[in-house]
């Protein structure tokens, strides 16, 4: 049976309908491997070998390597109330509930106030150290530097809504807009 999905890409100023077909029966995932959780999750993300999970009692990440063997748990120095997501870089943990994106040194382990007073709908890494952080109550997308500076990245107005982002290498970004569309951004401007 085939199944056709078809998406909106804003791509370099023109709307173009992408078709997405599955391939058939023949491609079936199965589990190769599991873990069980003491307490629930809000959020998972992979970086490198490492997949972090954020406990949904905001007090500790649990760090599994790829095959979900070895785990260690991190202690969150300041308890996230009721915390939203997780992700990483190669430098840096960052974590965020309603109102806050924190970020924790991998070599510190000590949590504190990155950007503050507002809604993180999506995250994607900019550069190492250097994240995107779609802001949902304002409508806009800041870059976050490494020394602590702010900037709007993406402008109120030009992304509807902006929710999830992914970085896509040197070529750009991909932002959820109002929750059915998806906006490429060029990096190159």
């Amino acid at each position: 049976m085939r199944m056709v999905v078809l998406v909106s890409v804003l791509m370099l100023g023109c709307r173009a309908t992408v078709p997405v077909v599955e391939s058939g029966p023949g491609l079936e995932l199965v589990p190769t491997a599991s873990a069980a959780l003491a307490r629930p999750a809000v959020g998972i993300w992979f970086e490198g070998e490492e997949l972090l999970v954020l406990e949904a009692s905001g007090t500790r990440i649990l760090r599994f390597d790829s095959t979900l063997t070895a785990a260690e748990t991190i202690p969150l120095t300041t308890r996230l109330v009721g915390p939203r997501g997780i992700c990483s870089d190669r430098n840096y943990i960052y974590v965020y509930d309603s109102n806050t994106l924190f970020r924790m040194d991998k070599g510190n382990m000590v949590l504190s106030v990155w950007l503050n007073n507002l809604r993180v709908a999506g995250t994607a890494s900019f550069a190492p150290t250097e994240m995107l952080v779609a802001d949902a109550d304002r409508g806009v997308i800041w870059y976050k530097g490494f020394f602590g500076e702010s900037r709007q990245f993406v402008p109120s107005g030009t992304v509807r809504r902006p929710g999830a982002m992914a970085a896509l290498g040197d070529v750009g970004y991909c932002v959820v807009s109002d929750g059915r569309e998806l906006v490429m951004l060029n990096r190159l401007g």
